[in-house]
């Protein structure tokens, strides 16, 4: 893939992307524009480098993308589907077995097995409620649903850092922007890059 112009902000993602590799350093790059002016073809353009940088490595750095969407923009973490979605590798896996196969993911995991219904937030895995989530609710709820899955990102880019690329962010919940922040303080390295 190509990205015709651009050269500066091809230019700070690299160095970005570098000292994440190289140094293991986190770091944000924003992407401001109008729409229309191709900040959606240069995320492609980033997510291609990360895919080129990642062959023949033993470690890959996972790069992920949350996007916005104008039409449900308060229904809290639609951005966040899709990289739940590659977090917990649900591509190819049947409906009908999406959810067991995210139970065993976490069935090591003796802190986050409990919170699992909490997933039902983000995905439709119809997880039936354990008594310590139908209980939860306001602030708790909230701050374990958030637990919950800065701990899954953790957990899935625990041994490379991560590299998030955040799509039409503008149209993101509030939710989603809360999970955003908890990302970029919690997790290191993160190459987080807002567009």
């Amino acid at each position: 893939m190509s990205c015709v112009g651009r050269e500066t902000e091809r230019g700070v993602f690299t160095r970005a992307l570098e000292a994440l590799v190289e140094r293991g350093q986190s770091s944000c790059v924003v992407i401001e524009g109008e729409a229309g002016i191709g900040k959606t073809r240069l995320l492609e353009y980033f997510s291609q480098q990360v895919r080129e940088l990642n062959e023949g490595r033993d470690r890959e750095i996972p790069c992920w993308r949350a996007v916005g969407d104008s039409i449900q923009q308060s229904t809290p973490y639609l951005a966040w589907r899709g990289v739940f979605r590659d977090a917990l590798r649900l591509d190819g896996v049947a409906e009908s077995a999406r959810r067991e196969h995210v139970l065993a993911q976490l069935s090591g995991q003796s802190e986050l097995l409990p919170l699992a219904p909490l997933l039902n937030t983000v995905l439709s895995l119809d997880i039936p409620e354990t008594p310590a989530t139908a209980a939860m609710e306001g602030q708790a709820l909230a701050e374990n649903i958030h637990h919950l899955l800065v701990s899954l990102l953790k957990s899935a880019s625990a041994r490379a850092g991560l590299v998030l690329l955040l799509e039409d962010a503008h149209w993101f919940d509030s939710a989603s922007w809360r999970l955003v922040l908890l990302a970029s303080q919690q997790m290191k390295p993160l190459l987080l890059v807002v567009g």
